[in-house]
Formats: structure tokens, C-alpha cells, sequence
């Protein structure tokens, strides 16, 4: 079906003809032919009384469930009934609740056959649970399939729904109208941060660009050339690595002609044809699509529109996620009413009055998306103030107040927010941040959010790993702007000694699974420097807390001020250095009674630091020949100390700790963040621990340089011998004792003809220093690359 036969069945299907169909809904399995096994469960729901009065059904189901409650869990739980294995489940395929319960199971749950599964009812939300038990057969938190949940169904009288009722869909037909009015309740009903600004300046815009930029005109069906302030929709979809048509130079005549895109209409790919037709149905007029609105061949117009995408984005009426598929011909088909891939929606009827369907969230379904893996999709997620989401064959509304759905009776109460829907979707929430007006420009923590930002973006997929910095540009001219610095690599320069500090789990997953690619290695991104994090293809973390937190701008400069030393210069391969941080304006933000954010307010202080000289060199030598690999790329140019420390791979769970410090310190227990090595000095005495940017770097123990960057007061691997908790051990804060700070942070380092290169992040006791291998420790000039 051609995208102009669409265009003549859905406004078709939106005629009188099909009003009919809107209030049908499809149960798919016949009630009356199926049965309800003999779990405990289920026969609860088969003696239930259905109650005459649809309001009291909630409360109604939970005495019943309760009643029986002390067969299965301790009192003062939401009842929690076992259902059986996974395999069970799956071979009672006449039992209508059991077939629910394994359509939630395959929405978004990684379970095995023989897991047991119970079904918790969550009285005060209205919706069952799929969970597993811990001790003394209590819920233990742990939700099999987070963000799945089942639902009762409205009832015939809709007005009687809840905002937890799930709602029946008829795909036989897309209801245009749903969606033309859950964006029209949120531009009258939502005031920032939901509303588009167009008149606000936004970071940088080109001198060339400050007045037009293209747009498709849907209705002329042409490429035309438009104010900034115009109202138009934007596109996100997944490239696919595919031949499409392209604006290019020799083309922008040919495609600025009304009616140009309907002759090429073959050339463009099913996604955006579909999202001209759905653009112009819904009675708009323009779309934003990058691969027919910048100019392909033309770097100055793809370096500026890449330097424009949170504005483009921001300042859309809304952006079209179309994520149903891998590639750009997959389409959005909840526009083909016929389908032939049904939504995970499943509805089953237990008895008249009482019916229940299984529902994921919006970012179950879009985690387990192609969409959701790449890299340039990040940002357009994040920056897009409405977004109108084509996934599980379904059309969902997400803006920066409110998630709606097809499926979900949410948009019948606008003035109220689901908070599970909200509490699985960790972007969303970034995106509203902590701004009094959840404006990202505005947000009151900027440095963190670009933190918990990277650590989503970090294993997110690119086509061409030169991008890994382009893909997120227009996040961070956001948070430039906010911060009032410069980026140097993706990183801001007022906080660089902070930056440096991240921490790669490339090899291993983290307990906060935030990418579908959770699982995969690190990798190194040739075309950045080792010191950024876009030079990693990995799950980054910044888990400094509580040496040094940057929710706090004071304690943020007082460690700067305290516990920091370097002085930080740049060159461009051999050129010759120039200061960072210079004492200008540009790298500097007054915000009322904080003052200087994010900054050192003084010089640092070398004298006596580590028992050398009052005065050290801090201004990198002019210049020196570089390998052809470093030649065009930002070098990170420092003084600092460097020790010869022995790496081992030899990590046992408990290591003896002889008497250094006052402390009874007598055993070390690692238990939080897995070390890749242990660390000791020339006496043999444990006196750190590393972790690998690589998995396997360490071919063999042996002593390695080690570069020291700032202090360091709380351990990253460890907290206390978990079997005296009484005796505290050196990698474990002594603020409650007095206010010394007893490690440094260290990078170990590789070398490549005089350039550094970042292979681990660790820390270290500062009695190493006096005991590291000959030479003793020196202060000497790094240049990293």
C-alpha cells in the first residue's frame, strides 16, 4: 500500500463509516471456552464475586485476596500468591490468567523456565505484580518484569475507568484523533517545560543560519526554507546504514520544487513517507527530517546543523520516534491498520465484569528497541519537549509532564501522573532534571546530569566512532551554556579535574542495566583522547561520592581549591601549550551566594605536598616531536608526581594489612566494585587497587608507573571487614574520626613514543608515595593523549 492509499484509508477509517468500530474491542481468547487453573490464585479470581459497582472492584478483589492471604504470605503485605515455574505457566495454555502472566513475562523479563513465579497484588495501584520471594516468604523487591504490570480493563462505562485501567485497542483502525488531542491537553493544559521557546536564544547558533532553516512542506510536498520560529514536527528514526534519497548540493533546486518529493516518493524510505503523511493528517504543515534538511555533501551545513540539534529538537511541536523497526523502510505501522505484527497488548476476559490485560511501559518497549541502541537517538529523546512514539506496534505520547498510550486510560486524568510509567523511565526523567521550570539550560545540576547523561549514552551504538561527540552535541551546548564553560573533548573545562576520574565497566555488566548493550566490552575510540570519556565505547561511572559531590558547587570548589594540584594545560599534536583554565570570564559562572561555580578560586598549593621542593615547575615544555597518531589530536599537557608501584593481578577476598596507621586495620574485605588489580609497595605491602579500562591489559605483575591526580578520602572498591563492621580499614572514610584524606587517585598508563595513554583508574594509600620503587616518587610532565 502506497503512503497515498494510506492517506485515503485512514481518512477513510476516521469518517462515519468506521465510527462504529471505535467502541469494539477483541479478547484473544474466548472466555467461555477456557478455564482458570487450579493455582491458589486462580481460583481465588474464580470465586470472586464481581461487585455491581465498578468503583469498589479494587477494594473488593483485595478482601477477598486477603482473606486467604495466611496460605501464602506474612500479614501486612499486599497478598502474594505463587503461580509456579515459568514452564508451568507456559503449559496452561486454557487458563486464562496464566496466559496474561506470560505474555507480561515475554514484554520485558529475563526469566528462565524453572524460576518460580508469584503474582503480587499492589492494592493502592491497582495492578498485579510479577515477583519472586526472598526469606521467610516476603516479597524481596525484586520485580521480574519491571515496568510490566497487569491491569483491570474499563469497564463498558468508561467514565467509571481509573487512571491505573488499562483500555482495549481496536487495531483495526488508528484513532487520529487520540493523538491530535493529547497534544493539544498538553499545549493548553502544560507550561514549561513542555512549551516550546522558539525567541530564546539556545547556546550557538552560525551567523548563517539565524534567521531560516529547511523544512518539508507536507502540504506542497517539497523541501522549502523557513523562520526558526515556525511550528513543525521533527523526525527520529534509525538510519540503517541504507541508500536513501538525500538533500545534496546538486539537488536543493530539484527538491525545493512543489510536489518534487511525490515524484521521488520511491526514493524515500517507508519511515519518512509515512511521516509526511501522518504530519499532514493531523493538520500540520511542516516536519524536520536531517536527511532532507541539511545538506549531505556539505560539511559547513552538517557542522552547523549538528551544532544546532538541541534546538532543532527542543523547539519542535513534538518529535516522531518511529522505533518499531531497525532500518528506515520499517515504517510507522500503527498506521497500517493491517498490520501483520500485532502488539504485545493481550486482553483476557476471567468472568462477565471482570476482564485484566498484561501492559508495558513506554521504555520497557522502547529498551528492547533498535532505536534505543543507537547513539544519535540519545539526544533526541532527551532535548524533544513531546514526542509521539511509534513502538510495540502501538502510538504513545510522552512530553515532559505526562505518558499516555493507546492502552492506558492515563489521558483521561491529566491533571495526575502514573508514577510507575515515570519510575522506569530513566531519560524522561533526566530530561526534566531539577530545574524549578525542568528547562535543561536551567537545571540547578548541571554537572551531574551530564554525568548520569554519559553513563546512559556511553555504550549506545555508532555507524562512524568519529561522531561519538557529534551525536551528543547538542546535550552539551545545553549544559555549556548552563555551566558557563567551555568543552574541551566532551568534557567541561572547569571541571576537568573531576572529569578525568570516570571509572570504565566495559567488561562487566553494572547492576543498573541502562542500555541494551549492557553487556558488551570496552573498546577504545581511536579518534578521542584516552583522558575523555568519548574516547571509550563503554559503560562509564563517576562514583566519586563523597570525596567530592557536584550537587554541591561549595564542597565542588573547596575541593578544588583543597585537593587538587594540577595545573592543566592543552596542545593540538606538537603545537605548544596553552593554559585551560585561564583567569577569564568564559570559564567562570556567579550564581548568587555561591559564587565562583565550578571553579578554583585560588592557586594550588605545591609547597611541601609531597615532601619536595616549595617551588615545582608547572608550564609544560614549548614543544617536541609527537607520533603521526598523536598529531591532530587535543593532548592534555600536566605536571604531577610519579610513582613505580607492583600491579597484581592476585586479588584474594581478604588481605592482611600490616600495622601502617594507627587504625586496627588488620583485614580488608572487597564487596562493592570488583578490582581489576591490587596495588603494593616496594615493601610488599598492599597499598591500592586498579581497575582495568581494558579487561586483559595486564599480561603479567610487574612494576608499573602510576600517575597521581588529586586526593582522595573514600574508597571506590570497599567499605569494612563485613565481619567486625567495628574496624574500619584505610579504604574507608575517616570523616567521623578526624579530616585527613588518605589515598590519591591514580591513572596507570601506557606509553607510545613520549604520549600517554589512560589504561585504569585506581587509588592509593599516600604512604606508597614514600615507598614506591626507585627512583622514589618524581615530579615530572605528562602528556596524555
Amino acid at each position: 500500500m502506497s503512503d497515498y492509499d494510506l492517506l485515503f484509508a485512514i481518512r477513510l477509517q476516521n469518517s462515519t463509516i468506521f465510527k462504529k468500530l471505535k467502541h469494539e474491542t477483541i479478547d484473544l481468547v474466548d472466555w467461555e471456552h477456557s478455564i482458570l487453573c487450579e493455582s491458589v490464585f486462580c481460583q481465588l479470581l474464580a470465586t470472586f464475586e464481581v461487585p455491581k459497582h465498578r468503583a469498589s472492584l479494587v477494594n473488593a478483589l483485595y478482601s477477598h485476596l486477603k482473606s486467604k492471604l495466611h496460605l501464602q504470605t506474612a500479614v501486612g503485605y499486599d497478598p502474594c500468591f505463587h503461580l509456579g515455574t515459568v514452564e508451568d505457566i507456559a503449559r496452561r495454555t486454557n487458563c486464562r490468567f496464566c496466559c496474561i502472566v506470560h505474555s507480561a513475562l515475554a514484554i520485558g523479563s529475563h526469566v528462565a523456565e524453572h524460576d518460580d513465579i508469584h503474582v503480587q497484588y499492589i492494592t493502592e495501584e491497582g495492578k498485579f505484580d510479577l515477583v519472586t520471594l526472598g526469606k521467610l516468604g516476603r516479597p524481596e523487591g525484586r520485580v521480574l518484569a519491571l515496568g510490566v504490570r497487569i491491569v483491570f480493563c474499563e469497564g463498558p462505562d468508561k467514565a467509571q475507568a481509573t487512571i491505573h485501567c488499562g483500555r482495549p485497542i481496536n487495531f483495526k483502525r488508528f484513532d487520529l484523533e487520540q493523538v491530535g488531542h493529547w497534544l493539544s491537553l498538553c499545549e493548553q493544559s502544560h507550561e514549561a517545560p513542555c512549551q516550546r521557546n522558539p525567541t530564546k536564544p539556545r547556546g550557538w547558533m552560525p551567523a548563517s543560519q539565524s534567521h531560516t532553516f529547511r523544512l518539508i512542506d507536507v502540504r506542497k510536498e517539497c523541501v522549502v526554507s523557513r523562520p526558526w520560529q515556525s511550528r513543525y514536527l521533527a523526525l527520529s528514526y534509525v538510519w540503517g546504514g541504507i541508500e536513501q534519497l538525500r538533500l545534496e548540493k546538486h539537488s536543493i533546486d530539484t527538491l525545493k520544487v512543489p510536489r518534487s518529493l511525490q515524484k521521488l516518493r520511491d526514493n524515500i524510505p517507508k519511515t519518512i513517507q509515512n511521516a509526511i503523511t501522518f504530519v499532514y493528517l493531523i493538520g500540520e504543515k511542516y516536519l524536520w527530517a536531517d536527511v532532507l534538511c541539511l545538506v549531505q555533501d556539505d560539511q559547513s551545513s552538517m557542522k552547523d546543523g549538528i551544532q544546532l540539534m538541541n534546538y532543532v529538537y527542543e523547539n519542535a511541536l513534538a518529535t516522531i520516534v518511529a522505533a518499531d523497526g531497525s532500518d528506515p523502510h520499517a515504517g510507522l505501522r500503527r498506521l497500517h491498520s493491517n498490520s501483520t505484527h500485532p502488539s504485545t497488548n493481550c486482553v483476557q476476559t476471567m468472568k462477565p465484569g471482570l476482564r485484566l490485560m498484561a501492559l508495558g511501559a513506554l521504555d520497557v518497549h522502547l529498551k528492547r528497541s533498535k532505536w534505543s541502541s543507537r547513539s544519535w537517538t540519545f539526544q533526541e529523546q532527551l532535548l524533544s519537549r513531546r514526542t509521539v512514539v511509534f513502538v510495540n506496534k502501538q502510538v504513545y505520547f510522552c512530553c515532559r509532564q505526562r505518558i499516555w498510550s493507546e492502552d492506558t486510560c492515563t489521558d483521561k486524568f491529566p491533571d495526575d501522573r502514573l508514577m510507575y510509567e515515570w519510575r522506569v523511565n530513566a531519560i524522561s526523567c533526566l530530561a526534566v532534571g531539577s530545574s524549578s521550570n525542568g528547562d535543561l539550560e536551567d537545571d540547578e545540576e548541571p554537572l551531574p546530569l551530564l554525568t548520569n547523561m554519559l553513563e546512559y549514552y556511553g555504550m549506545r551504538e555508532l555507524t562512524y566512532e568519529c561522531d561519538a561527540i557529534n551525536a551528543i552535541s547538542g546535550v552539551l551546548n545545553v549544559i555549556s551554556t548552563n555551566m558557563g564553560s567551555d568543552f574541551l573533548q566532551g568534557i567541561p573545562v572547569v571541571a576537568l579535574d573531576y572529569m578525568v576520574l570516570f571509572q570504565i565497566y566495559g567488561d562487566k555488566k553494572i547492576s543498573r542495566d541502562k542500555t541494551p548493550n549492557a553487556g558488551r566490552r570496552a573498546r577504545r575510540r581511536r579518534n578521542f583522547p584516552s583522558w575523555s570519556w568519548a574516547g571509550w565505547e563503554a559503560l562509564y561511572s563517576w562514583n566519586t561520592h563523597p570525596d567530592v559531590s557536584p550537587i554541591d558547587p561549595t564542597s565542588f570548589n573547596k575541593w578544588l581549591d583543597h585537593r587538587t594540584w594540577i595545573v592543566w594545560y592543552k596542545s593540538i599534536g606538537s603545537d605548544l601549550p596553552k593554559a585551560i583554565l585561564e583567569k577569564q570570564p568564559g570559564n567562570k559562572r556567579s550564581r548568587g551566594e555561591i559564587g565562583v561555580f565550578y571553579s578554583r578560586t585560588s592557586q594550588p598549593s605545591l609547597a611541601d605536598r609531597f615532601g619536595m621542593l616549595d617551588t615545582l615547575t608547572t608550564v609544560p615544555a614549548a614543544s617536541f616531536a609527537i607520533a603521526p597518531a598523536y598529531s591532530t589530536q587535543d593532548l592534555l599537557r600536566f605536571y604531577t608526581v610519579v610513582v613505580i608501584l607492583t600491579v597484581s593481578l592476585d586479588i584474594p577476598d581478604r588481605i592482611p594489612w600490616p600495622i601502617h596507621n594507627e587504625y586496627d586495620s588488620n583485614m580488608l574485605h572487597m564487596s562493592d566494585v570488583k578490582p581489576s588489580a591490587a596495588i603494593y609497595d616496594s615493601e610488599g605491602c598492599f597499598s591500592g587497587l586498579l581497575l582495568f579500562d581494558i579487561a586483559g591489559f595486564l599480561g603479567e605483575d610487574g612494576e608499573y608507573e602510576l600517575v597521581l591526580l588529586s586526593d582522595s578520602q573514600n574508597s571506590l572498591f570497599n567499605r569494612m571487614d563485613l565481619q567486625d563492621p567495628s574496624r574500619l580499614n584505610p579504604f574507608v572514610s575517616y570523616q567521623a574520626i578526624n579530616h585527613d584524606w588518605r589515598l590519591y587517585w591514580v591513572l596507570l598508563l601506557t606509553w607510545n613514543e613520549g604520549v600517554a595513554e589512560r589504561r585504569g583508574l585506581g587509588q592509593i594509600l599516600r604512604t606508597a608515595v614514600e615507598k614506591s620503587f626507585s627512583p622514589g616518587a618524581q615530579w615530572r610532565e605528562i602528556v596524555l593523549g
